[in-house]
C-alpha cells in the first residue's frame, strides 16, 4: 500500500487554455478553431463565464484579425477541451519551448500525490511557496477536511511541507497562513523542517475586521503569516507604500521627493556604533563637521577644531539624555552637504535635519498588517461575488491583496515560479497574474487543488482573470486582458491505482518460511493488459489502463525533464531527448506500473 501511495502518478485529461493573441502571434490559422464544431461549446463557455454576451458572433474575431491591436477579443481564452485531438496538437505544435513558454499549471489532485509526482521535474526549481492550509477548526466549515486531531493534522502537514521544501530552490521562501487554533504547533513544525534560523518573521494579518466570535468571548480578527526560507541569507522583499505614507514626502528637489527628518537616529546607541557619535557645529543657518581624528583605543573622535562663539556644539543625545548616534557616517555627512538643513525641532530647539527619500523598492514589512484591503470579506468573498455573480461558490477565499503582499515579501520579482499546493479558489494564481499585469512581468504559477470546485471555481476564475481583472455581477466590465498559456490536468489518485492493481493469490503459510514463500515480485500490479509480447516484441498500450493518459506530460514528470516540443506521436525534451510515444520503452515507464 505504501508503494502504491508513493508511486509516481499518471497525468490524465490534460488540456490547455491559450489566449487568442498568442495563437495569432504563433501563426495559427484561426479558421481551424472558428470552423470547428467545438467552437459552439467554446462560445457557450465564454457566455457562461460572462466574457461575451448572447449577441456575440464568432465572425467578429476573423474580421478584427488584421487590426488585432484594437480588438476587444484579443485575450479570449480558448480551451482545447472543446476541440478534437488534431486541433489540440496543432496548437501545441506552435510552441518550440513549451514548458518555458507556459505561464501556469493547474493540477487537480491530492497535494501529496501532486508534489511527489512533479518532484523530479521541479526539484529545487520553485522560487517561492504560498499556502493557506485548512485551519483544523470546526468554527468555520469549509470544503477541506477541517477537523483533524492534532497529531493527524500535524502528520498531514509535515508530509506536504517536507515535499514542498525539496521543491523549493536553494534561495526559496515560503509563507504559510494559519489561525490561533494550530499556530503554536505549526510554528514548531515549520521550525523543525526549515530550521529555526530560517524563520524570517511572523506577520499578524487583520483579515476579519468585524471579528469572529468564539466560545471564550474573544472576537478573532486576525490570522498569522509564517515566513520561512530554505537557507540563510535570503533577502525578503518590500511592500509598496500606502498613499498616506507617500503623502509624507511633500518636498522636492532635483533628486526627487523627500521629507525632512531629524538627523539623530531614533534607534541605535553610541555604544553600538561609536564612530557615528560625533559633534556637529551649528548656527541658525549652517552646520559643519569640525576637524577630528579617530582614537581607536578610546573608541571616540578627538576634536581638533574649537567652535566659534556663534556656533553651538551638538551631539545625538535624545530628550532623555541617552547617547544615540547620527543616521550617517562622518564621511558621508561631509560629502553630501546639500542633504542637510538646520530646523526647529519639536522642542523649538535648532537641530540638524536630513532629507529622507522614499526607497524605490518600498518599505520593509511590519509584523502587524492592518490595511483595509486585507479583509477576506471585502476583497475575498465580495471579490469572488463580482467575478462570478454568486456568493456561495467558495467559502472563505483569501483577500487578493493579502496574498499579493505576501508574494511581495517573498520577493516574487519578475521570472519567479510560485507554487500553491492548497490552491482553493485560485487566489494565488490570480495574484500572480495581477502582479504580471502591473509590471508586464513573467512570473509563473503552479496550483494544486483536489476539490470538486477545481472546474467551476479555480479554473474558471483563471480564465475570467485572463480576459480582464474588472468584473461586476459575473460580467466582464472591459477587455484589458493578459496574454497567457496555461495547462491543466488531473493526476491518477491512490484509490484509482489501488483499485486497478492485480495481485496473485499465494499460499503463505506452508512448510517454507512465510518470507521466502511469498513471491510478491511475481505480482502483476498495473501491468495487467497493458503489456503484451508478440514475436519477442514488447508492446505497451496505456489506454487499456486509463483512456485519457497524457504520456508526454507523464514522462516529463517521471523523468524530470522539461517539454520543448510535442506532437500526437512524440515528445522532445529541452535536453534534446526525443521519445516515440507509439513505441514506449518498458524500462522507462516501469515505475508507473510495477514496483518491488
Amino acid at each position: 500500500l505504501k508503494a502504491i501511495w508513493n508511486k509516481p502518478k499518471f497525468v490524465r485529461n490534460s488540456n490547455y487554455v491559450v489566449t487568442l493573441d498568442k495563437l495569432i502571434t504563433k501563426g495559427l490559422d484561426i479558421s481551424l478553431l472558428t470552423n470547428h464544431a467545438g467552437i459552439q461549446t467554446q462560445i457557450q463557455e465564454w457566455q457562461g463565464l460572462g466574457i461575451v454576451d448572447e449577441k456575440f458572433n464568432i465572425n467578429e474575431i476573423t474580421k478584427s484579425q488584421d487590426m488585432f491591436a484594437d480588438s476587444k477579443y484579443k485575450y479570449l481564452p480558448f480551451d482545447t477541451k472543446h476541440f478534437d485531438i488534431d486541433v489540440k496538437y496543432a496548437i501545441l505544435g506552435l510552441f518550440d519551448n513549451f514548458d518555458e513558454e507556459c505561464d501556469g499549471v493547474l493540477i487537480k489532485s491530492d497535494n501529496y500525490q501532486a508534489l511527489n509526482t512533479i518532484m523530479p521535474k521541479y526539484k529545487e526549481q520553485v522560487d517561492l511557496i504560498y499556502i493557506d492550509p485548512p485551519y483544523n477548526t470546526d468554527a468555520s466549515q469549509i470544503i477541506y477536511n477541517n477537523n483533524y486531531k492534532n497529531s493527524t493534522w500535524l502528520s498531514f502537514m509535515q508530509n506536504r511541507l517536507e515535499l514542498g521544501l525539496s521543491i523549493l530552490s536553494e534561495r526559496g521562501m515560503q509563507c504559510t497562513t494559519i489561525d490561533d487554533a494550530e499556530f503554536h504547533l505549526l510554528r514548531e513544525l515549520i521550525s523543525s523542517i526549515f530550521m529555526e534560523d530560517n524563520i524570517l518573521g511572523i506577520a499578524c494579518i487583520k483579515n476579519n475586521p468585524s471579528g469572529r466570535s468564539t466560545a471564550r468571548g474573544f472576537s478573532i480578527a486576525h490570522e498569522y503569516g509564517i515566513f520561512s526560507s530554505k537557507s540563510k541569507g535570503t533577502q525578503i522583499g518590500r511592500l509598496m507604500r500606502t498613499d498616506k505614507q507617500k503623502d509624507r514626502y511633500k518636498e522636492e528637489d532635483c533628486s526627487g521627493t523627500f521629507e525632512w527628518v531629524n538627523f539623530r537616529k531614533h534607534g541605535g546607541t553610541r555604544q553600538e556604533s561609536p564612530k557615528m557619535f560625533f559633534p556637529i557645529y551649528i548656527t541658525e543657518s549652517y552646520m559643519k563637521i569640525p576637524k577630528m581624528e579617530w582614537n581607536d583605543t578610546k573608541k571616540e573622535w578627538i576634536v581638533l577644531e574649537e567652535k566659534k562663539a556663534t556656533e553651538k556644539k551638538i551631539f545625538p543625545v535624545d530628550e532623555h539624555g541617552v547617547e544615540r548616534r547620527w543616521k550617517w557616517s562622518v564621511e558621508r555627512t561631509i560629502l553630501e552637504p546639500n542633504e542637510f538643513s538646520i530646523r526647529l525641532d519639536k522642542n523649538r530647539e535648532f537641530s540638524v535635519y536630513v532629507k529622507s527619500r522614499m526607497n524605490d523598492d518600498g518599505i520593509l514589512p511590519l509584523t502587524i498588517w492592518d490595511k483595509k484591503e486585507y479583509s477576506a470579506t471585502s476583497y475575498g468573498t465580495n471579490l469572488l461575488k463580482n467575478i462570478f455573480g454568486s456568493v456561495n461558490l467558495f467559502s472563505y477565499p483569501k483577500s487578493i491583496y493579502a496574498v499579493i503582499d505576501s508574494l511581495r515579501v517573498l520577493n516574487a520579482v519578475d521570472g519567479k515560479i510560485i507554487l500553491d499546493f492548497f490552491g482553493g479558489s485560485g487566489t494565488t494564481a490570480h495574484a500572480t497574474i495581477k502582479l504580471n499585469r502591473e509590471d508586464n512581468g513573467m512570473r509563473k504559477f503552479i496550483l494544486v487543488e483536489m476539490g470538486e470546485y477545481f472546474e467551476t471555481v479555480t479554473k474558471s476564475r483563471i480564465k475570467k482573470i485572463i480576459y480582464t481583472d474588472n468584473w461586476k455581477d459575473g460580467k466582464a466590465q472591459d477587455h484589458k486582458g493578459i496574454s497567457q498559456l496555461v495547462k491543466y490536468y488531473e493526476l491518477e489518485q491512490y484509490e484509482e491505482a489501488l483499485a486497478k492493481c492485480k495481485y496473485k493469490d499465494h499460499e503463505v503459510f506452508d512448510e517454507q518460511s512465510p518470507y521466502s514463500s511469498y513471491v510478491f515480485m511475481a505480482d502483476e500490479k498495473l501491468l495487467t493488459d497493458v503489456v503484451s509480447i508478440t514475436n519477442k516484441q514488447v508492446k505497451i498500450d496505456l489506454s487499456k489502463l486509463y483512456p485519457d493518459i497524457d504520456v508526454a506530460e507523464t514522462l516529463s514528470n517521471l523523468l524530470g525533464k522539461k517539454i520543448a516540443k510535442q506532437s500526437k506521436n512524440s515528445v522532445t525534451f529541452t535536453d534534446g531527448d526525443k521519445i516515440d510515444l507509439t513505441n514506449l520503452d518498458l524500462d522507462i515507464i516501469k515505475p508507473l506500473l510495477w514496483w518491488s
